[in-house]
């Protein structure tokens, strides 16, 4: 007998925390810790319910996964079994997403300063490029020229919205350095429409992360429509609308709508804009990246010191820090945590929780309601399926940890941990 203690997480008979039916301590024992956990069928899960929601109230849907989230190679994977397209910001995530299979037509590729090899690879390849600038513009046209290929590509577009998020996580504000300034924006698609060079498909935007109400996507559609209708009353009739991701998750705290709200919200926003000027429906895409994998992830961590301040505080030192969860130390938002071992036991105390990093700032919990916390208590870090182990680092040479999927009550290794021989692979030392 077991019993749910968040979505997908369970407490087994014995008391322990129990992930896509694996033992969560069975698996800090076989793979040691850190380790970050996915649930495999949480992801198709998430998935699944994103696109349905969206495809339930608009045909023309095209979902591409932000490889940024978690670039996994085996989470690519499953996600192109589900479906999904992928949106990519280096060459290295565009050559990953292509490693597992997904063809050039369902690959979308942003950034604010693509270099020039990433734009001639994108162009040779038949990416869809979403162009931030007018100078990236430019120097679309003259590497489609050189190379003589169209450059499909639409324009990314900054809306100019207030969104209630972290500052580091606001992307389509009017501060932001995002995207072209609506502004400016008919002056970049003017000359993406003039030039033999480009194939002009549509319009892009990303407003942010973590976004927990529906109102700023939908104030974002309604400008970005109004310049789509100005556009096509001067000939520049565009058939692609990429709505760029930001749906925000359950982190401590936070209420985010579910995907059924939010693709109401969003699709109705749509479809009021293309009727109210006159539109023809365009292809949409949506750039999920959080919403997929963060709630599918568990992050384990070993506690190997208790003590006390002279201030009264509890500090709970465990084996991993800022290293792996650098947005816990940073604030931008907190993790759920409990005990694995003693995942049914109330809390009974408030501790700070740090890693082992060598600097005061490397603390990933304050005031955490926790069982009372001995030595050898495994941690375990929920919603910490994204933006964990594409962010982490190396700092005192402390090595990434690896990855698990877990399905079903079965589990298999995805990513290796790092060795020393991992970490001091490219020194060169003169002889």
């Amino acid at each position: 007998m077991s019993w749910t203690i968040r979505n997908h997480l369970e407490c087994g008979e014995d008391g322990y925390l129990k992930i896509g039916g694996v033992d969560a301590l069975e698996l800090a024992e076989k793979y040691g810790t850190p380790l970050f956990v996915i649930n495999e069928q949480r992801v198709r899960k998430r998935f699944r319910e994103f696109l349905g929601a969206l495809k339930k109230r608009y045909e023309k849907v095209k979902v591409c996964y932000a490889v940024k989230a978690n670039p996994s190679l085996a989470i690519l994977k499953i996600l192109k079994e589900e479906g999904a397209g992928f949106e990519v910001v280096s060459e290295y995530e565009l050559l990953s997403a292509l490693r597992i299979g997904a063809k050039p037509e369902d690959i979308v590729f942003n950034g604010a300063n693509k270099s020039q090899e990433e734009l001639e690879l994108a162009v040779k390849k038949g990416i869809l490029i979403n162009v931030d600038s007018l100078s990236e513009l430019e120097k679309l046209e003259k590497i489609s020229k050189r190379l003589n290929r169209l450059a499909n590509i639409c324009i990314r577009v900054n809306p100019g919205v207030k969104v209630r998020t972290h500052r580091d996580l606001v992307t389509g504000a009017e501060y932001s350095h995002f995207g072209i300034h609506i502004p400016e924006a008919r002056k970049a698609f003017e000359r993406a429409a003039g030039s033999k060079h480009i194939s002009l498909k549509g319009v892009h935007m990303h407003i942010g992360s973590q976004i927990t109400s529906t109102r700023p996507f939908v104030f974002a559609i309604n400008r970005i429509f109004r310049l789509l209708a100005d556009l096509s009353k001067s000939g520049i009739k565009l058939g692609l609308v990429d709505l760029g991701g930001g749906l925000g998750v359950e982190y401590e705290g936070e209420h985010p709508p579910t995907a059924e709200e939010y693709a109401e919200a969003v699709i109705s926003a749509v479809k009021s804009n293309v009727k109210k000027y006159g539109l023809s429906e365009p292809l949409l895409i949506f750039e999920p990246g959080r919403y997929i994998l963060a709630d599918a992830g568990v992050c384990l961590l070993k506690v190997g010191v208790v003590k006390r301040t002279p201030d009264g505080s509890k500090w709970v030192i465990v084996d991993g820090g800022s290293n792996i969860l650098l947005r816990a130390a940073m604030g931008v938002y907190r993790f759920k945590m409990i005990l694995a071992n003693k995942a049914v036991m109330k809390p009974k105390e408030r501790v700070n929780i740090a890693g082992p990093l060598c600097f005061g700032g490397d603390v990933i919990g304050r005031n955490v309601r926790l069982p009372p916390v001995e030595e050898g208590d495994i941690l375990a870090v929920f919603c910490a399926g994204a933006y964990t182990t594409s962010l982490s680092h190396q700092y005192n040479m402390r090595p990434r940890p690896p990855i698990v999927l877990v399905s079903n009550g079965r589990h298999r290794l995805i990513r290796e941990a790092e060795q020393y021989r991992d970490l001091i692979a490219r020194d060169i030392v003169q002889k």
